[in-house]
């Protein structure tokens, strides 16, 4: 029997032995969008997260770049977070881990680079938040989104690419389905999800 979730999702799922060959199809897959966006001169518009989950990713994307000369020239990043309160330079910081580990060692215009701040006061925030929405927007949508890795209990762990552009990752309304991937409630997709109001679309 076909339960509500298989009914509203059809997520494709590659399947690798080890961390190792995931982070290589992946670097592989933003590679070949990268440089497609190129030859039309286009921007390529990259959703980025941090954490451990990315570490072996940005390692291979550095590789790409110096042994295979991938350009990240035509590249723009939107990261998905940052700490508050939080310095730029502190070390637990985004915007630190994410130069220390990649954008320092690719050729990527540092105009490009765009991570929430999390040094400003909380009456910034909110503006802060939307201007960076309309920074999105702007640069045409995300065309790849690098997300966060969630677990199925100890059956499984997920590492997610969307090329959707939800404004969040749960755009409509409803109760949660019982049951949970990681901490997030699954909700059945809608009408709402194709709403410009919650997606960039």
């Amino acid at each position: 029997m076909t339960n509500m979730v298989d009914s509203f999702e059809k997520i494709s799922c590659s399947i690798f032995p080890d961390l190792q060959d995931g982070s290589q199809y992946v670097g592989a897959t933003i590679a070949r969008l990268i440089k497609e966006k190129e030859a039309r001169g286009e921007m390529c518009v990259l959703g980025l997260a941090t954490g451990v989950t990315p570490k072996s990713l940005y390692a291979e994307l550095v590789r790409l770049h110096r042994n295979e000369g991938l350009s990240f020239k035509n590249v723009i990043t939107f990261n998905l977070d940052e700490y508050y309160p939080i310095e730029k330079e502190a070390l637990q910081s985004y915007n630190n881990f994410m130069h220390r580990l990649f954008f320092n060692h690719v050729d990527i215009d540092r105009a490009n680079i765009h991570i929430p701040d999390g040094d400003l006061s909380k009456d910034e925030i909110k503006q802060h938040c939307a201007d960076y929405e309309a920074r999105i927007e702007a640069a045409g949508g995300i065309d790849l989104q690098l997300y966060r890795r969630i677990r199925w209990g100890r059956l499984a762990t997920f590492h997610l690419l969307d090329t959707r552009q939800y404004r969040s990752d749960q755009p409509t309304d409803g109760e949660p389905l019982p049951g949970e991937l990681g901490a997030l409630p699954i909700r059945p997709y809608g009408p709402q999800a194709n709403d410009p109001a919650r997606t960039m679309l």
